[in-house]
């Protein structure tokens, strides 16, 4: 395996990891929405099934645009603590 080979292998995985995590973090937020905001039968009981949908969706999605995600964490934490980029 070359050099070249090695980086995109690398770039993929953290494109993996940026999409598993966003998705699982969308999929409980919107899963305590529906939960809050239907009640316990329809919202925790039915409300995985939305939540899901669009945790495969945003997951995706931030997956292939990772490093659109990264660089934006890191203007809004450098803004936060006062740097100026």
């Amino acid at each position: 395996m070359g050099e070249e080979d090695k980086f995109w292998s690398f770039y993929g995985s953290i494109g993996v990891l940026t999409g598993y995590l966003i998705g699982g973090l969308t999929f409980l937020g919107a899963w305590a929405y529906c939960a809050a905001t239907y009640g316990f039968l329809f919202g925790f009981g039915l409300g995985w099934l939305p939540a899901i949908i669009l945790a495969v969706i945003v997951g995706g999605l931030s997956g292939l645009l990772w490093p659109l995600f990264w660089l934006c964490v890191v203007v809004v934490g450098a803004k936060m603590l006062g740097i100026n980029i």
